[in-house]
């Protein structure tokens, strides 16, 4: 049994930092735990991003024929390797990349030269983060905090503390799953794969 102080598989926070946003004495870590991951999953599809580090991911991208190409997946943290039509290019001769996922066409070290459309070319890169983003993690633990509110973990429907209380609205949508606040995509906006 996971005792909530380390991020399940694929999750961005913790049970035990969800259980002090909500100020509540204990929590169910298991079922915390399904949510938070469900969250996680939640947050990559709105990204269009996996967040998590991969080593050694190997992608096909197509030449527009412009110098530039965006490699799908940031921050990038290495490129091992750039092939177009079977041919290995030179880093800092044939390419150059960034940490922000551009790729650009070098024509002998200097910029003018484009990738070829329709060429395929094939890069073997590492990216995503070693540790997971400060509000990227707020975000998943406030939906997971809203799951257990709306009856996900437990089923919080209201909250007493000494003189005062709070009964909480659904915060559903009609398909049962949590919509993302205007602050949590404001909160996400540095980590979308293509700006909204």
């Amino acid at each position: 049994m996971a005792d909530g102080t380390t991020p399940p598989q694929g999750g961005f926070t913790t049970a035990e930092a969800v259980r002090l946003l909500l100020r509540l004495p204990t929590i169910d870590v298991d079922a915390t735990n399904a949510v938070i991951v469900d969250a996680s999953t939640a947050i990559r599809g709105e990204l269009h991003q996996l967040i998590d580090p991969v080593e050694a991911d190997a992608i096909t991208l197509v030449g527009q024929d412009r110098p530039v190409l965006a490699l799908p997946e940031r921050p990038v943290d290495a490129v091992a390797s750039v092939t177009v039509a079977g041919v290995a290019l030179v880093e800092d001769v044939d390419y150059w990349w960034t940490p922000a996922g551009v790729l650009t066409r070098l024509a002998g070290g200097r910029r003018g030269a484009c990738w070829p459309y329709p060429q395929r070319v094939a890069v073997v890169y590492d990216h995503g983060y070693a540790e997971v983003p400060a509000p990227i993690a707020t975000v998943c633990k406030q939906i997971t905090g809203r799951a257990c509110i709306a009856g996900g973990v437990g089923g919080l429907k209201s909250r007493t503390v000494a003189d005062a209380s709070w009964t909480f609205a659904n915060v559903l949508a009609e398909d049962g799953s949590l919509p993302l606040t205007n602050f949590e995509r404001t909160l996400l906006d540095p980590y979308y794969r293509d700006r909204r």
